[in-house]
């Protein structure tokens, strides 16, 4: 700036020209250098070809001012990308395949690589799911009921997955308890239905039924002490695990045992027949595991199909993936990066290898009874966990 006489500076300002001495190709250098560019600096003056254009400036002026062309390189520098963090995960049904989901859809997605690990030969979510005629039919059926499998939902609804109404007045059969069937079916026409409740099954015992789920929000949150579902339909309704039946007849002839009987005129407490097949039929579960199951796990299930209020309202309603769980299942599979098939794992200690593979991080998510063989030395509590 010493050297630039005056009036150019202010010449150059006037006309919005940024102006500045040139440094030599060393002073340039030195200059660079504190930002990576150490070689290879060359200084090109451009300002003859430049100003060729510019006859409208003096010639005075023109000979104080020039233009440089600057070029530099950087040494080239091998950065290795972030190495990602290696998840396993063992198991292929709905929590782990839900757990994929979590860790590829977070906000550190980029940061993972995840591989499920899987015994049979197809994923657990859908695997017995069976193709029949032209139907997909899920086993077990993988119903949902509004308003009581909330984080399911909204999954569902997260995917995008379809989903359709499924019709719980549905029928079914089991034994009588006396080598002989017992089936039920609810009629189309809801008349007959209310009709064949009120003078078949009995209006003392329906009243008992609407009596007992009315207390509902009671008995959930306040049983201190662990009763089974069982236990609680001895108190409520005055009826045991077998099969409740009595002398079945009409007009007055006695049915043969091998006869299929309407359930309304073949139990003692129909109505509680009726709602236990249905819960073993929802919960894809026999009558004796219904009724060894914790009360504080059936009663909630029971609550969200709005048996309290006999189903009113769309919060009661139940659900299936549509056209089936399969749908679910590859929404879920989506971004991960290896799933092995017929992988059985066993006897995995804390260095977390998993059949000879290292990882950072492994996520054990199948039954708790499978734990002990698959986790070496862990708690004992797995084993207590039962199952249908």
């Amino acid at each position: 700036d010493r050297g630039t006489p005056f009036w150019v500076k202010m010449a150059l300002r006037l006309m919005g020209i940024p102006a500045c001495n040139l440094w030599s190709v060393d002073q340039y250098r030195n200059k660079l250098a504190p930002m990576g560019y150490e070689n290879d600096v060359t200084v090109q003056l451009v300002g003859e070809q430049v100003f060729k254009g510019w006859s409208f400036l003096p010639t005075r002026l023109l000979k104080h001012l020039d233009y440089a062309l600057i070029v530099a390189t950087k040494p080239a520098i091998n950065i290795e990308p972030p190495k990602k963090k290696r998840v396993a995960i063992i198991g292929s049904g709905l929590a782990g395949l839900s757990s994929a989901h979590y860790l590829l859809t977070s906000k550190d997605a980029a940061d993972f690589d995840v591989d499920i690990y899987e015994a049979n030969d197809r994923p657990g979510l859908a695997g017995n799911t069976e193709l029949i005629g032209e139907q997909l039919v899920d086993v077990p059926a993988r119903m949902a009921c509004l308003g009581y499998y909330d984080q399911y939902m909204n999954l569902l609804e997260e995917l995008d997955i379809p989903t359709t109404v499924v019709r719980t007045d549905s029928s079914f059969y089991g034994s009588d308890g006396r080598s002989g069937h017992v089936c039920h079916g609810y009629g189309q026409n809801s008349f007959v239905n209310v009709y064949n409740a009120i003078f078949i099954g009995g209006l003392g015992k329906l009243w008992q039924m609407a009596s007992a789920l009315s207390k509902l929000n009671d008995d959930i949150d306040g049983h201190e002490e662990q009763i089974t579902f069982g236990e609680w339909m001895q108190r409520n309704l005055g009826v045991s695990s077998e099969a409740q039946t009595s002398e079945c007849k009409t007009n007055g002839v006695d049915k043969q045992p091998t006869q299929d009987l309407p359930s309304l005129t073949c139990h003692s407490n129909p109505f509680a027949y009726i709602m236990c097949g249905s819960l073993a039929w929802m919960l894809s579960c026999t009558w004796s595991d219904l009724w060894n199951y914790p009360a504080d796990i059936v009663l909630p299930y029971c609550r969200g199909l709005k048996m309290d209020r006999l189903g009113v309202g769309r919060e009661g309603q139940v659900v299936r993936v549509l056209p089936s769980i399969k749908a679910l299942e590859r929404a879920l599979l989506y971004g991960v990066r290896k799933l092995h098939l017929g992988s059985r794992v066993a006897a995995m200690d804390g260095t977390k290898v998993v059949n000879g593979v290292k990882y950072d991080a492994v996520i054990v998510a199948t039954e708790a009874k499978a734990v002990s063989k698959i986790v070496r030395n862990c708690s004992e509590v797995f084993d207590k966990f039962k199952y249908h």
